[in-house]
């Protein structure tokens, strides 16, 4: 996650400097081309990323019997969650205009995210049913958990590009605002 907000944080360091917003401006582009094209960049760089492991199955494969179903399930439940990422840093970048505090929200989120397991663990008891139903629900861990033991099912996949749409949409919305 840190490494698609810092990709993230490249790609939209220079918006928020007064030349740039100005030239950005003068385009003949939407800000939903601006967002899509700037976060399809960094998606297809996650993409080259993963398929640079590749030698490795070729390795596994050589070396014993593999599932190549699982693996494949497993690279494109990982292209999905790196997209999911992305698409909150682009929120982050978009609504942030210093390095710092957007790989501190980043961090923050990570934490949150890495723990939340622990936390619903300990409301157990405490929390309603519905609650602690409605937290597992959104913790893109669980959907990933499911995708990495080698099921990679519709349900899973619609919540990561659901949530990459929503965030794209959230980042489109504050690019419009801030242009008008």
């Amino acid at each position: 996650m840190l490494h698609s907000a810092s990709a993230t944080a490249l790609l939209w360091s220079d918006e928020h400097k007064d030349n740039a917003r100005s030239f950005t401006n003068t385009l003949p582009i939407s800000a939903l081309e601006l967002t899509l094209g700037k976060f399809l960049a960094a998606w297809s760089l996650c993409a080259l990323t993963l398929s640079l492991n590749f030698p490795l199955v070729i390795a596994i494969n050589y070396l014993a019997m593999a599932d190549n179903l699982s693996i494949l399930a497993q690279f494109i439940g990982s292209w999905l969650l790196a997209g999911a990422y992305l698409s909150f840093a682009c929120l982050v970048c978009v609504l942030a205009y210093n390095r710092l505090i957007i790989f501190a929200i980043t961090l923050a989120l990570l934490l949150t995210t890495s723990t939340l397991s622990s936390v619903l663990d300990m409301l157990d008891h405490q929390a309603p049913i519905w609650v602690i139903d409605s937290l597992i629900s959104l913790n893109p861990r669980i959907r990933f958990n499911a995708i990495d033991n080698g099921l990679l099912t519709l349900h899973d996949t619609s919540y990561f590009i659901s949530m990459i749409i929503a965030f794209l949409t959230a980042t489109t919305l504050t690019l419009n605002f801030r242009k008008g």
